[in-house]
């Protein structure tokens, strides 16, 4: 998979925020591997994303096309994530570390330095990342940069996933029914009543999520902040999302009638 807009130099702040726009799964996962891929200065890298149902999402960046073509081979990108740990990550710098710890598929260039690191959403397993052949070797500045961008794509997988999950219902509920002959100022109020409920659900259903957005963009905030490179500028322009999303929020509460501010009381 391939971006169709190339990722352009930058820092980790300016792409964390990109990553954390993005509305498709597969585009998350392209982009966090270039990304990955760009700021720690490896030769190349790839991906193996799980969704929980269905074959795992193989995305990668900087192996040659021909080498690529071998390595779509379940056996080969098998062998491949293998060498990443559950719960920690790894940098293996030394030559004959390299070749005694890791496995490594015989299509893929010779290996030179090896940066392995697992990636969870909500503690469960959700992805493993393959690093390799940086000329200076990996860091753990390197593996910490990844983690704050792993960050960003776990915020814009949980949006997807929230997106998807409203049901039609929530989107569109029906009206209580009435067995009696109404009268035309009874039909009045019940079509309004009806319209309310129609507006008041999505509404309610957009708050919850938007709240939720504004949550894990400041958790991902104050993790750009503990970095010693943390740009000020960035830092600003996230608080100002942050505080639009508040803005948001309310309005859709009031929308919903869970907002004391706007909300009135229907007279006939």
């Amino acid at each position: 998979m391939k971006n169709e807009t190339p990722l352009q130099p930058t820092n980790t702040q300016e792409i964390a925020l990109r990553l954390a726009s993005l509305r498709s799964k597969d585009a998350i996962v392209s982009r966090f591997i270039e990304s990955a891929r760009d700021i720690t200065g490896a030769g190349y890298g790839a991906i193996e994303a799980h969704w929980g149902t269905g074959t795992p999402t193989f995305a990668e960046a900087g192996i040659p096309k021909g080498t690529l073509a071998r390595l779509a081979a379940r056996s080969e990108q098998k062998e491949l994530f293998a060498n990443v740990p559950e719960r920690r990550f790894l940098i293996v710098n030394d030559s004959p570390a390299l070749v005694s710890n890791i496995q490594w598929p015989a299509t893929l260039a010779p290996l030179e330095s090896f940066l392995g690191i697992p990636i969870a959403i909500d503690s469960t397993f959700f992805a493993r990342v393959c690093l390799a052949n940086k000329p200076d070797g990996f860091t753990r500045l390197d593996a910490r940069s990844v983690l704050t961008l792993a960050e960003a794509a776990t915020l814009a997988v949980r949006n997807v996933n929230s997106r998807s999950s409203l049901s039609p219902t929530e989107a569109s509920p029906s009206a209580p029914s009435d067995t009696a002959i109404p009268t035309r100022r009874a039909k009045a109020g019940r079509a309004g009543f009806a319209a309310s409920r129609q507006a008041e659900a999505p509404a309610s259903s957009l708050a919850a999520q938007i709240q939720d957005t504004a949550t894990q963009l400041t958790a991902i905030r104050d993790s750009l902040a503990s970095q010693p490179t943390a740009s000020q500028p960035i830092l600003n322009r996230i608080d100002a999302v942050i505080a639009s999303l508040s803005m948001t929020h309310k309005n859709a509460r009031e929308l919903s009638g869970n907002g004391t501010p706007g909300s009135a009381a229907g007279t006939e």
